[in-house]
Order: C-alpha cells, then sequence, then structure tokens
C-alpha cells in the first residue's frame, strides 16, 4: 500500500508541477543548475574568493598536481551513437527502460534529474551528449586524472543477470574504449578506466585476469544496486 500511496503523491506533485510553467525549473534547480559553460568558468570567478580558494588548494609543495585523482566519475549511456566512439553492440551501456515511462513517476522524475545534470537535451544522441559534456569539464579543469566507472548489472544468488533489477549497466568494454577515445581528444592520460565484474557472474575470476591484463588496476562495486553481500567475500 505505501508504494502505491507514495506513486500516487508523486503523479498529483507531477500534475501540479506540470500544470504551470516551473516544472523544468525545478528539474533543472535540482539537475544540472549551471549557469554558464565549463570554458567560461575561471573568467567567471577570476579575481574572487573562490578563485583564490580553488587555486590554494591546489598549491601543494609535496604533489604534482596531475597526481591527484578523483576516484569517482560515473559513466552514462543509454546505447544511442556508441558508434562514434567505435563501439559495437554489445558493448553499449543501458538505461532501465523503467526511467523513460510515466508509468514510473519517481523514476521518471528521477532520469529527467540526470538528464540535467548531464546537459543531456537529445536521447537519441545522449551518449555522445554526455561524453561531450565530460570531456569538456575535465578540458576546463586543468588539474588531475578521472576514474572512470563500469558498472556491471544485478545478479541474482545463481549468478544470473535480472535486466528488470539492473538500473544502469554499462559494460567494461564501452568504459576502456571511451577512456582512449577521450585521452586522444584532449591529447593527454587524464581517464582512468576501472571495470565493474559481479562476483557471481560467469567467468568472474577470468575476466578479471584479462583486465588486470590490460592494464586495469580498480574495480568497482555497488553492492545495494548490483545485489551483492560484501560480507560474503
Amino acid at each position: 500500500m505505501n508504494g502505491i500511496f507514495g506513486n500516487f503523491l508523486m503523479i498529483l506533485l507531477l500534475v501540479f508541477l506540470t500544470a504551470g510553467s516551473g516544472c523544468s525549473t525545478i528539474i533543472n534547480y535540482y539537475g544540472g543548475n549551471f549557469k554558464g559553460e565549463p570554458s567560461e568558468m575561471w573568467d567567471a570567478i577570476s579575481g574572487k574568493h573562490t578563485d583564490t580558494l580553488i587555486r590554494k588548494a591546489f598549491e601543494f609543495k609535496k604533489y604534482n598536481k596531475d597526481d591527484i585523482v578523483d576516484y569517482h566519475t560515473h559513466i552514462f549511456g543509454i546505447g544511442q551513437n556508441f558508434k562514434t566512439f567505435q563501439l559495437s553492440h554489445p558493448c553499449c551501456p543501458e538505461f532501465n527502460k523503467k526511467h523513460f515511462s510515466w508509468k514510473n513517476p519517481k523514476k521518471r522524475l528521477k532520469a529527467l534529474v540526470y538528464f540535467s545534470a548531464m546537459k543531456i537535451t537529445d536521447l537519441t544522441n545522449a551518449d555522445v551528449q554526455y561524453a561531450r559534456r565530460l570531456l569538456d569539464m575535465v578540458k576546463n579543469f586543468p588539474y588531475g586524472k578521472f576514474c572512470i566507472f563500469a558498472m556491471d548489472a544485478y545478479h541474482d544468488k545463481t549468478g544470473k543477470i535480472n535486466c528488470d533489477r539492473t538500473d544502469l549497466y554499462v559494460p567494461n568494454d564501452y568504459v576502456l574504449k571511451l577512456a582512449r577515445y577521450l585521452n586522444d581528444e584532449i591529447g593527454k592520460e587524464r581517464f582512468i578506466p576501472v571495470i565493474s565484474i559481479h562476483p557471481l557472474r560467469e567467468h568472474a575470476v577470468e575476466l578479471l585476469e584479462y583486465y588486470s591484463n590490460q592494464g586495469v588496476k580498480h574495480v568497482k562495486w555497488l553492492p545495494n544496486a548490483m545485489n551483492i553481500d560484501p560480507a560474503n567475500y
């Protein structure tokens, strides 16, 4: 009953929002809420306290700024226009179709916030728009490297994939090839691919060894989304 009641309240809220002109404004506020392009950031804050604070934060005497690493950069995709990155199916990422239907208002609203934050305006070109946005942001932030995440699917206790319970699936090969593509575009190795292998999936150990031989050094798990109990391993 709680789920039905919650969805009913969500539908009433959506009706209220969409009745006026403020729906997209609210979504954008909780999503991107950005006022300009990444290339405009330094000019916008130049000479201000924020500018000084950011620059001082990276004035490390002992460390090279290029060695700073952001260990949490998610990759998103819905399998559209992935050929731009010389990829082919089944390498393309997948976003659960429930996020595209108002039959699931909570998921649909969450997806709209995601799209706003990622500056996705055209779903037929979503993967490319996301990759270009990420590339633009990294290009205009001159410090460090970024670990970009694959995301394995939800697996049941037998190791079988449950597509219905998988919110976002981002294949390992997609992330490896995307990292190579983005690094070529930026002219420097600033994107580090991170694989995701569910411990119960078939040939999990062999896959770990394979990607280790490809030079990968990091693995991403999201236990609640992938159905992993870390206490078991």
